[in-house]
């Protein structure tokens, strides 16, 4: 009972997670095209993600 409720949670709690950050993105793209700038959403999402694997490369560098 206790792991269901656990597992719940964190099932809401990315999927909150998930929609701040699509709404995130797409603002940044709306804004984008409104500055005459398209593209702006897609450029700071592969920003992100190339952050987060500087970041767990480091920190876990890759077995040989």
């Amino acid at each position: 009972m206790e792991t269901e409720i656990a597992l719940s949670c964190c099932g809401k709690m990315g999927a909150l997670a998930f929609l701040f950050y699509g709404g995130f993105i797409i603002g940044q793209e709306i804004r984008g095209r409104e500055d005459g700038y398209p593209g702006q959403g897609l450029e700071m999402h592969e920003h992100i993600m190339r952050t987060l694997k500087e970041i767990f490369l480091r920190n876990n560098p890759p077995k040989k």
